[in-house]
C-alpha cells in the first residue's frame, strides 16, 4: 500500500469527523434558536451544572476529625466563618491537585481584600484515612497553600 492511500484514508476520517462536529454545532444552534423563539425573545438562563444554591441554610450534625496537627476539628471550628470544604485524598492523580491549586488562588485573592478575609477558611478533608496520615496531609496541603487546614 502506498503513502497516498494512507493520506487519503486519514483525510477521509478527518472529513467525516469535521462534518459530524459541524452538524452537531448546527443542530445545537437550531435548538437554541427554537428555544429562544418559544420564550418570546427573553433571555434564557441555562442551568448551572457546577453549583447548587440552597435558599435556606441546612444544619450540620456534630462531627469530629483530627487535623494535620493531631488536634480535634469539629463543628465549632466552622462557626462564624465561610468555610470551603474539599473532600479528597493525597494519592489522587489529577482532580485533587487541580482543585487545591484553584482553591489556593481563590484563598490568595480573598486574603488580598480587606473585607472578610479573616472570616474565610479552606479545609481539606481526606476520604482515605488509612493512607493519609496527619503528617502526609500537612505536607500535601501546604504544598498548595501554607494557610490551608486539614
Amino acid at each position: 500500500m502506498s503513502v497516498r492511500y494512507f493520506v487519503k484514508k486519514i483525510s477521509l476520517k478527518f472529513s467525516v469527523m469535521m462534518t459530524t462536529v459541524v452538524l452537531a454545532a448546527v443542530l445545537v444552534g437550531v435548538w437554541l434558536a427554537a428555544t429562544y423563539r418559544e420564550n418570546g425573545s427573553r433571555a434564557i438562563l441555562l442551568p448551572d451544572q457546577v453549583m447548587t444554591l440552597f435558599p435556606d441554610p441546612k444544619p450540620l450534625t456534630a462531627f469530629a476529625f483530627t487535623d494535620h496537627e493531631n488536634r480535634a476539628f469539629d463543628l465549632s471550628r466552622l462557626k462564624g466563618k465561610w468555610s470551603f470544604l474539599f473532600f479528597g485524598y493525597t494519592h489522587c492523580p489529577d482532580i485533587c491537585p487541580t482543585t487545591l491549586a484553584t482553591l489556593a488562588r481563590a484563598h490568595e485573592s480573598i486574603a488580598k481584600s480587606t473585607a472578610g478575609a479573616k472570616d474565610v477558611q479552606f479545609v481539606f478533608i481526606s476520604v482515605d484515612p488509612n493512607r493519609d496520615t496527619a503528617g502526609k496531609l500537612g505536607q500535601y496541603v501546604t504544598y498548595f497553600d501554607t494557610r490551608c487546614r486539614v
